[in-house]
């Protein structure tokens, strides 16, 4: 009998020791108790509802000129004595902008930052509306629009991804589908503001629009936004980014869209290509694909590895 309580009482002492010294690894005293129930969320402060107000905004703000330049591009094209092809790149250069840079915010935003990132994102945003709304030619059109796409894409992701990065992981679902409400009446009121501003006021109007409203989510992101500070130099930063592979992620969207866009261009307006190309939309496409992975296959064979991969 003495041997077999011996023996059981092994397994406990060394459980006992177990939990001492993870005890002194992290630090704080393990709670035990299983009958303990959920905690309850914590109170959240002024300061934290006034950021994600902020957040909200500014999704919306990129949702609302993703859909508002479609219907106002007739009234741009007709006073900028601007051609279909510009016209054509006018409407796609936003979101060629978007989605070409998302990525790269996700993965430098890791490295430098939110805020910074964010940052960023405003004034190519706000740089990119001035350029819209005072723009003499369809050329400063498209740039102002390519401006706008390059910060649109850091306000679009960042704003989920810093949600995220406030909210504890059983509260997170709440706040992300709240933030789906702005995205969904951008993309409703967008074309209806569009129309509006360019049959009833002036289609630059798209793009002064957007200033009081960054006017007022950035000042709510600045100064209630409270993110931890990164402890590093730029040096170190500099080199934890995978600039291989950010250089290819941003390298492989151009072929995408730009066969799939001159495809749909050309067969829209029958040009006479396609009487020697039948299918030039599906050919630019394959060309586009062929050099956007071949990359990043070759990548993968090689032996270079980031500290900080994309």
């Amino acid at each position: 009998m003495s041997s077999r309580k011996s023996s059981t009482r092994a397994p406990v002492a060394q459980q006992n020791e177990r939990v001492e010294n993870h005890n002194e690894v992290i630090g704080e005293p393990l709670d035990l108790d299983t009958n303990a129930g959920p905690q309850p969320p914590s109170r959240k402060p002024v300061g934290f509802y006034l950021a994600f107000l902020g957040l909200c905004i500014t999704i919306f703000i990129y949702s609302l000129d993703a859909t508002t330049l479609a219907v106002a591009i007739p009234a741009i094209a007709a006073e900028l004595h601007g051609t279909t092809l510009l016209s054509f790149w006018a409407s796609i250069s936003y979101i060629l902008a978007v989605v070409v840079t998302q990525p790269l915010y996700a993965t430098v935003s890791d490295i430098f930052g939110r805020k910074a990132c964010l940052y960023a994102g405003y004034l190519l945003f706000a740089a990119g509306s001035l350029l819209f709304a005072l723009a003499p030619n369809m050329a400063a059109v498209t740039t102002g629009r390519m401006l706008q796409g390059l910060g649109g894409g850091g306000l679009n992701v960042l704003g989920e991804i810093i949600v995220t990065d406030m909210t504890t992981l059983q509260e997170r679902s709440l706040y992300l589908g709240l933030m789906a409400l702005p995205v969904t009446a951008g993309s409703i009121l967008g074309p209806t503001v569009g129309a509006l501003l360019s049959d009833f006021a002036t289609w630059r109007w798209i793009g002064w629009v957007n200033l009081p409203l960054l006017g007022l989510a950035f000042p709510l992101v600045l100064f209630f936004l409270n993110l931890r500070a990164l402890n590093a130099s730029l040096l170190e930063k500099l080199k934890r980014l995978d600039w291989v592979a950010s250089s290819l992620a941003m390298l492989s969207g151009l072929p995408i869209l730009w066969g799939v866009g001159i495809g749909a261009l050309l067969r829209i307006l029958q040009l006479p290509i396609q009487a020697s190309v039948p299918s030039v939309d599906d050919t630019s496409l394959a060309v586009g694909l062929l050099l956007s992975f071949q990359p990043l296959d070759l990548r993968q064979k090689s032996s270079y590895q980031s500290e900080k991969p994309i």
